[in-house]
């Protein structure tokens, strides 16, 4: 029931969106650059068919397009002669095609048929936002908390995002959150196959699974950890050898190491971000946005303070996760907050795993439980009133209910 309620809400608010912005067409929510269809030599030899069946905008565009263009050659077979070109089908494709996991999920969720390769991508977000809300439940459960945090996955602003612009992130923490399921089942072979599902999707679900294995190995649990930790690296390692063997022709050593610079030293992005609002010229000077941004790096700090009470207090895998997943959020470079929305959606394992942490640490301190919910309200709040998307969920979840 809470899967179903959490999956209907997104569902409610996609179909609002794509029905009045974008006429029934879902790969609006992939944010195609018309520029760059156009100039991808994927797309060379395709019928017209496809550039007719797509809403293509001005500008560069958004991610979800990359991993779009990617379903067409999960494996980079296409132009295998030639790697340098797939340059021209993404921005950074040593970078792009180490997360292949979206891509072949879509391939297969469509049956290959490119004609619903937009619907399958914009549904598998909602599906991932289903099974991470079935988790969620299903572990609170086993650890004596009510099923109902399992609705914490609705006011996840990096969820909102991602659906939005049809990404994966709620894919990943579904395929993470489960294959911790099947840790505390002892099934560490299925646990280890969602492990690597999800670091196919986004590697950063690594920090977790490094966690759950040191502690393993500690408390005399090797044959597991040798099983779960085992495929979910030997998986990630193994693609992203393939890919750097496809790509080093063309990209030397950067088909190896692919650094986005994402993360920096603690806080001097978030000070950057600060230091813009302050001056007005964050977002050029759009109000709202300062808003939003100084909303939710405030909650970041939050989250990086009540994940050090709940490890300190409960020093487990899954508190020191959720530690070191708000650590990296208050670590990103000013790069990443220029854009609001990369931010938060790329922060979403701090939600989820603080979650996760809140569950297992029970009972905590008095302290702790005011700053828990303190902390969901304002996320409660930023999704609703102060995110970029507020306005659209609010006008389906508030005025939709009471109309």
């Amino acid at each position: 029931m809470v899967a179903a309620a959490s999956g209907l809400v997104y569902a409610a608010v996609m179909h609002r969106v794509l029905v009045e912005r974008y006429h029934g067409n879902y790969s609006g929510f992939l944010q195609l650059s018309r520029e760059r269809f156009d100039n991808s030599p994927l797309m060379w030899d395709r019928p017209g068919a496809v550039r007719r069946s797509l809403l293509l905008i001005d500008g560069p565009g958004y991610d979800g397009q990359f991993m779009y263009y990617e379903t067409f050659d999960p494996f980079l077979r296409t132009f295998g002669y030639r790697p340098f070109t797939y340059r021209s089908i993404v921005d950074a494709p040593t970078y792009r095609y180490g997360r292949i996991g979206f891509s072949l999920f879509t391939k297969v969720v469509s049956l290959d048929r490119w004609r619903r390769y937009p619907a399958s991508m914009v549904w598998l977000t909602i599906a991932g936002v289903c099974v991470t809300a079935l988790f969620l439940s299903a572990i609170a459960a086993r650890h004596g908390a009510h099923p109902l945090w399992g609705l914490v996955v609705i006011v996840v602003p990096g969820f909102w995002h991602s659906l939005f612009a049809s990404l994966p992130e709620p894919l990943a923490a579904a395929l993470l959150v489960a294959g911790y399921w099947w840790v505390l089942e002892d099934r560490p072979v299925i646990a280890g196959l969602l492990f690597a599902l999800s670091l196919l999707v986004r590697e950063t679900g690594v920090i977790l699974v490094v966690c759950l294995a040191i502690a393993h190995v500690r408390t005399g649990r090797g044959r597991a950890v040798l099983t779960y930790a085992g495929i979910a690296l030997g998986v990630l390692v193994a693609w992203r050898l393939y890919v750097a063997w496809v790509l080093y022709p063309a990209f030397g050593r950067e088909a190896f190491f692919m650094n986005p610079n994402d993360v920096g030293v603690p806080f001097v992005g978030l000070f950057g971000l600060w230091k813009s609002i302050a001056s007005g010229a964050y977002a050029g000077g759009a109000g709202d946005m300062a808003r939003a941004g100084l909303a939710y790096s405030v909650a970041l700090v939050a989250a990086l303070v009540l994940a050090g009470a709940i490890a300190v207090r409960s020093p487990g895998p899954v508190p020191v996760a959720a530690l070191l997943y708000s650590l990296m959020a208050v670590s990103l470079t000013y790069g990443i907050w220029e854009n609001l929305e990369n931010g938060v959606r790329g922060t979403y394992e701090t939600f989820v795993v603080l979650a996760l942490a809140a569950i297992e640490s029970r009972p905590l301190s008095r302290s702790t439980r005011w700053g828990l919910a303190a902390f969901w309200a304002t996320a409660v709040v930023f999704v609703c009133a102060w995110s970029p998307a507020a306005a659209t969920v609010r006008d389906v979840l508030v005025k939709g209910f009471v109309r």
